[in-house]
């Protein structure tokens, strides 16, 4: 079983976010797949945010963190439906991290 935690957060992007947040969010979630169909390894633990559907929409990414988050997702999709990969998505409403730590502990 894997837990994918990992994530690179930008609530607003500028032009120089845009291949980061795609190689953290949506690329390296694609290898890891592979990795995991190659190795039988069937289980993911997957985390998403609920800026992937504000409103409660079924498609309403708030930035494009959250895109690339459900991009992941319809990644997955194809895996779940192709392999013997299963998954669950958990979606995490707020998190924290060492930019909020540095904020909170610097001024």
């Amino acid at each position: 079983m894997v837990v994918r935690l990992a994530s690179l957060f930008v609530s607003e992007h500028n032009a120089s976010d845009v291949d980061k947040l795609f190689m953290s969010n949506v690329v390296f979630g694609a290898h890891l797949l592979e990795a995991m169909k190659t190795l039988e390894v069937n289980y993911l633990i997957n985390t998403g945010t609920n800026w992937q559907n504000y409103c409660g929409s079924e498609y309403n990414p708030v930035n494009l963190y959250a895109a690339t988050k459900e991009a992941f997702e319809d990644i997955a999709k194809f895996y779940t439906q192709t392999t013997s990969l299963r998954m669950i998505t958990l979606r995490l409403y707020d998190t924290y991290g060492i930019d909020l730590y540095l904020k909170l502990t610097h001024h």
